[in-house]
């Protein structure tokens, strides 16, 4: 078993299953990269799993739901970065067919967060009075994006970071002795998907690189305008912003000033103007600018 599914929270979910008190819906928030599929997957495996030790990953039925060949689970994201209404719709539309295996419907949605507010009222009726059979996984990066009425109806779970050692312990387990496990159990911020790519990805980690250098750049009494807005004018990945994102965020709780505040705020104003399709050189100047020198206004 994975790191997840060792984890206490997990356990209590499982056994709530296993002893047929689950809810008819969760929420699941964490950060991107920190488990929220695989909590997810893992339960629903529970669901239809016949081993002993549940989920046991090795009966037919885990099987076939980790071969993405299971009938009764039933996996949805977004449509062009929006989780649309016709979406719900066709969820609705198969909600009140009979299972076909196991007694149970499982319904996972990727990145809840992006489902715009008509799909979040469209799945709202089905929230209140679910089908006995059905249960929803949605996943969420943030869960204050489900409108209230949406979050009242599930369970709230959120899935916190792991500690360095025991990333580490899942890295070796992972990629027996690389070398590069101790060092991505280091920077990965207790996020096991981070860990991962760290390890496994070569291009991941040169814009994990090239992040770190931005962030301790910021650290400098006085940060390099040119150096900053040359990085971003070379690299256009959308990666870059998420990873400057969560290190500043962590900055932010160890170190809760204005100036890192402000930093933060610029970040997310880029990823929604490259979002909009905003200019995307006057995005990356103001970006580079904020980091650099503080301040939500920028003057040439």
């Amino acid at each position: 078993m994975d790191l997840i599914s060792q984890s206490d929270t997990f356990l209590r979910e499982r056994d709530a299953i296993i002893a047929e008190k689950a809810s008819h819906a969760y929420l699941i928030e964490g950060e991107k990269g920190i488990g929220k599929f695989t909590f997810a997957f893992d339960l629903a495996c529970t669901f239809f799993c016949t081993g002993e030790n549940k989920p046991c990953r090795k009966c037919a039925s885990c099987r076939k739901v980790f071969e993405f060949n299971h009938p009764d689970v039933h996996i949805f994201e977004p449509d062009r970065n929006i989780f649309r209404v016709d979406q719900v719709r066709e969820i609705i539309s198969t909600l009140y067919e009979s299972p076909y295996e196991g007694g149970k419907k499982v319904y996972i949605i990727k990145e809840f967060h992006k489902a715009n507010p008509a799909a979040q009222n469209a799945l709202l009726k089905t929230l209140e009075e679910p089908p006995e059979s059905v249960c929803f996984f949605l996943l969420t990066e943030n869960a204050h994006a489900a409108l209230p009425t949406v979050r009242s109806r599930c369970k709230h779970i959120r899935l916190m970071p792991q500690k360095k050692e025991n990333i580490f312990t899942e890295l070796e387990r992972r990629f027996p002795q690389n070398e590069k496990n101790r060092f991505a159990a280091e920077k990965c911020g207790g996020i096991i998907g981070t860990a991962v790519s760290l390890v496994s990805d070569e291009e991941f980690l040169r814009i994990f690189n090239l992040s770190d250098e931005i962030l301790k750049e910021t650290d400098k009494a006085s940060p390099s305008y040119p150096r900053i807005a040359q990085i971003f004018e070379k690299e256009k990945s959308d990666l870059l912003l998420g990873l400057l994102y969560r290190g500043l965020a962590e900055k932010f709780r160890q170190n809760p000033t204005g100036i890192n505040l402000q930093r933060i705020k610029a970040v997310q104003d880029a990823a929604d103007g490259k979002t909009k399709r905003f200019n995307e050189g006057l995005i990356n100047e103001r970006l580079a600018y904020t980091l650099a020198k503080g301040g939500i206004k920028w003057q040439r």
